[in-house]
């Protein structure tokens, strides 16, 4: 048990080294176009559009699947345990569901560990009311919930509670770097720019995710 934390950190470690890489693959350039810079800076609009239409989404998809398919097997021992700690700590079910919205707005279950007491519904809980769009100073953080396990702190943490979506990566609803998967309560006030950000599909880690 005494080495758990230092294989958790090497898990992350490896999340970390397949970012690096898929960054080296002009992933920067999309996160400009992604994030609206690009629909203002006519040379970052043109190269976008040229990354756009290129076989780069081929490549990124294949990306994907080979990256998907090697963590899962890297990590069957971390979702082995996880699941049998969560079933042991908490109940059932082991995995959390909630609608998020996809490429083109199209709505998917997004799949996780589950880090709260008896949270399973993937009935929508939050309600905004903004005037015209998403503020642009937004960042959704995920409130200290007395719901919250001791296990589930662990998971989230590490963000060990994000590895049930390479799954959503192998069916294709996702990939392994892109835009934060947003909840459709969100992505109804998206602006023109912001749209933007769902032309590709959302990804378990990226600029966002690391930096919010």
């Amino acid at each position: 048990m005494k080495n758990i934390p230092s294989f958790f950190c090497l898990s992350c470690s490896l999340l970390r080294t397949i970012v690096i890489l898929e960054e080296w693959l002009l992933l920067s350039l999309e996160y400009c176009w992604l994030e609206g810079e690009g629909m203002e800076n006519p040379k970052l609009y043109s190269a976008g559009k040229h990354l756009r239409t290129s076989g780069y989404w081929k490549r990124k998809r294949l990306f994907d699947l080979v990256g998907a398919v090697i963590l899962l097997f890297a990590f069957l021992p971390i979702f082995l345990l996880v699941s049998i700690t969560i079933l042991i700590t908490s109940g059932r079910p082991v995995f959390f569901r909630q609608i998020r919205t996809g490429k083109d707005f199209k709505p998917f279950i997004i799949y996780k560990f589950r880090t709260m007491a008896h949270s399973h519904s993937i009935k929508e809980e939050h309600v905004y009311n903004w005037d015209g769009m998403v503020p642009d100073h937004f960042v959704f953080k995920a409130k200290n919930d007395a719901r919250t396990t001791a296990v589930g702190k662990l998971l989230r943490k590490y963000s060990l509670d994000e590895l049930p979506q390479l799954f959503n990566v192998l069916i294709g609803e996702m990939s392994i770097i892109g835009p934060r998967p947003e909840i459709p309560a969100i992505t109804k006030f998206y602006s023109r720019a912001q749209s933007e950000r769902l032309s590709v599909k959302p990804g378990i880690t990226g600029y966002a995710q690391i930096n919010g």
